[in-house]
């Protein structure tokens, strides 16, 4: 997939959320607290809630997207950068890449584009962690 049909798949934050939480549903969720892999979905909070102890769990807790206020369309646009290439990206130029979509990280977010440590952290955490998790929902999202 090129970066023109990447746009045109995942235009706005919603439908990456959306299809992020299809994968989620697909592959499931476990609760933290329990272990139960049973939840229903609350719309209201955009959170599954566990059917056992009733410990709520974001779309990206136990992800590489853990604990991250990035917005998912900025996740779903770096790991499209990091897998659709033979060489890879470095910080530097997922940061230049990056300047195209501007609209990707919310006003008020606390800078406009992100710095080039906060993008090493994420092509680290992506790297370390799960970058064949990344290729199978890549692969998936087609």
């Amino acid at each position: 997939m090129n970066l023109i049909d990447f746009i045109s798949f995942y235009p706005d934050e919603e439908s990456c959320k959306q299809k992020f939480k299809e994968y989620r549903d697909q592959v499931g969720v476990s609760c933290a607290k329990c272990g139960g892999t049973s939840h229903y979905w609350k719309q209201d909070k955009e959170q599954y809630e566990c059917k056992a102890c009733a410990t709520r769990t974001t779309l990206k807790s136990g992800t590489v997207m853990h604990k991250s206020k990035l917005p998912y369309r900025y996740w779903f646009m770096t790991m499209h950068l990091l897998t659709s290439t033979k060489k890879g990206f470095s910080a530097k130029e997922i940061q230049r890449q990056r300047g195209y979509f501007a609209d990707c990280i919310p006003p008020g977010y606390g800078f406009g584009l992100p710095s080039t440590k906060a993008i090493s952290v994420i092509v680290y955490n992506v790297v370390v962690f799960n970058l064949n998790i990344i290729r199978l929902i890549l692969s998936r999202l087609y």
